[in-house]
């Protein structure tokens, strides 16, 4: 039964995400927190159950456990444990510690995650069996890591076990709870390094507070909720906003149609109002709905992240939800999410049209209370916002974003950070997102490419998203890339195609004519007279949504090179 509980769990001078926890335990201590499967089934996915007031205690005892492991507050942490049960539990295990868990992309590869871990310096490593042995086996963190846990059995001389943490937890009675401050240091995310070497965002306790009630009013969550969520971070929030979270086994970067059958099976077996997916999820969803004449009449909405869906992947799964339902793409990044949404409801033919003539994407309106500001590109540091000259609405520019959810540094890297930061003259960090975009008369964002993926001809500027829309509405295309190849202020614009079937000659080259058509038909794509087509674009292991344009620049840098 749901107790009356009228304190808030954060205040001016009291701020830390675990209270959060703490705070649905004495709200609602039966309710069910989690619902999560055994990993080591391998028949139909059978499910445990935690509630509120059992994980508030579990985090209690790991805390316990952790402070008589030696771990102590400030503590930088690597968690790299499975994005299940054990991950919340550990998180908030850390934060009721005062330790700072760090957060790495385990399917980034081996030299990136050395770089992460040496760049944060930690004292300690939580992780799953073979994450210790990679470390220990790698040499990751040999230097600073002195306490090792594995979330599985203990690995002798390398890492004791959580289940020997809890019971050392459980023999202790003492309570464990930093009491942090809102500029205090919660916790530290690196970002993907997919477009440059990984850096650690510094998420302050104020800025986690935020993200929980940027989360709640961004997508509209009410309490009481369920769901089901393939994003660790997104469980975390989830936790805090005292809904019940479902775990299902899949695996994001592979959703294969077992994955698919098992997260459906967990919609209806715990009938799931609320899903998040990564785009690469959202797309075989989709697929698999329409195939399979799937329908999802408890749902009330989808919430996708990262690149935008095509706009095929949202009608598909229109057809599985019902009229009142809804599907969110947030835009955002490791430093600030989220910063906009835009629902499938708000997509209509006028937008549509309007992105395949080249405005770009449409990434919505921006979640209150964030403000967003087009100015003119920069490769310097801006020192004021005073200095950064202001776009008219419709022209495009770099996205700079303030919100309470923004982090504000990044970890021993002072440059980066003033790179990335602009202060005003309220005392306030803007954020340079490092994207380009614009914003129109209605107040809604359109992405339009990232800063380092523009094309500059020494003529003009190309952005690839805009570009990329227009050449897209081909049937034959299945993907295209606009790439530059050669030295920025002198690049020639080449527009890479992957074909959807495979084609005669002859029908390749009508394909190469009707794309060259299409760029003079559209004043912003008139300098792109170069089309190569690739046999099968590179796409990234950890969201096969998203294609590699580096790996295709440099793979059209290397055809326009060849002898013909």
């Amino acid at each position: 039964m749901d107790r009356p509980v009228t304190k808030p769990w954060h205040s001016a001078n009291f701020c830390n995400l675990a209270g959060a926890l703490r705070w649905q335990a004495e709200r609602q201590p039966g309710a069910p927190a989690v619902h999560y499967a055994d990993f080591r089934y391998y028949g139909r996915q059978r499910y445990y159950s935690c509630s509120f007031i059992e994980l508030n205690e579990l985090t209690d005892a790991y805390a316990r456990g952790l402070v008589e492991s030696r771990f102590q507050t400030d503590d930088r942490v690597i968690l790299m444990a499975e994005p299940g049960f054990e991950f919340i539990a550990v998180f908030y295990a850390l934060l009721k510690l005062g330790a700072i868990p760090v957060l790495i992309d385990p399917g980034m590869p081996g030299r990136l995650i050395r770089h992460c871990i040496e760049d944060a310096a930690p004292q300690a490593f939580v992780g799953s069996p073979r994450a210790n042995l990679s470390r220990k086996l790698r040499g990751w963190g040999r230097s600073t890591v002195e306490r090792c846990v594995s979330t599985g059995r203990g690995i002798p001389r390398v890492a004791i076990s959580l289940k020997d943490v809890r019971s050392l937890g459980q023999a202790e009675r003492k309570e464990v709870f930093h009491n942090s401050r809102p500029d205090d240091v919660a916790a530290i995310l690196y970002t993907s390094g997919r477009s440059g070497k990984p850096r650690g965002a510094v998420y302050r306790q104020k800025h986690l507070s935020a993200q929980v009630d940027a989360f709640r009013d961004g997508f509209g969550i009410m309490k009481d909720e369920i769901s089901l969520s393939a994003s660790p971070l997104s469980n975390l929030l989830d936790t805090a906003l005292g809904l019940t979270t479902v775990i299902a086994k899949v695996n994001p970067g592979k959703p294969g149609e077992g994955a698919l059958k098992r997260m459906l099976q967990a919609v209806e077996q715990f009938r799931v109002n609320n899903i998040i997916l990564s785009p690469s999820m959202l797309e075989a969803l989709s697929l698999y709905a329409e195939t399979n004449e799937v329908k999802l009449p408890i749902v009330r909405r989808i919430i996708t992240f990262g690149s935008s869906p095509r706009l095929e992947i949202i009608a598909r799964l229109e057809n599985a939800l019902h009229d009142e339902a809804r599907i969110l793409v947030a835009y955002g990044s490791a430093e600030c999410f989220p910063v906009s949404v835009v629902t499938n409801h708000e997509v209509d033919r006028t937008l549509v049209e309007m992105m395949e003539c080249g405005e770009g994407v449409c990434v919505g309106r921006p979640v209150s209370p964030n403000e967003i500001k087009i100015v003119a590109p920069s490769e310097h540091p801006f020192g004021n916002l005073d200095q950064v000259t202001e776009l008219p609405p419709g022209m495009p520019g770099e996205i700079l974003v303030w919100s309470p959810a923004c982090t504000d540094s990044y970890w021993r890297d002072e440059e980066a950070g003033l790179l990335a930061m602009v202060p005003d003259n309220e005392g306030r960090q803007w954020h340079r997102m490092r994207d380009i975009g614009s914003l129109d008369g209605l107040g809604r964002l359109w992405f339009c490419g990232r800063v380092c993926q523009s094309i500059n001809t020494g003529e003009e500027t190309l952005y690839p998203d805009q570009a990329e829309a227009i050449f897209n509405q081909h049937p034959d295309a299945l993907r295209t890339a606009l790439v530059g190849v050669g030295e920025p202020g002198n690049q020639l614009p080449v527009l890479c195609v992957e074909l959807r079937h495979k084609l005669r000659p002859a029908d390749v080259e009508r394909v190469h004519f009707d794309l060259l058509q299409l760029a003079q038909s559209f004043s912003l794509t008139r300098s792109v007279r170069t089309v190569m087509f690739h046999p099968g674009f590179p796409l990234d292991p950890r969201n096969p949504s998203e294609f590699r344009r580096d790996a295709l620049a440099r793979w059209a840098a290397r055809k326009a090179d060849s002898p013909k």
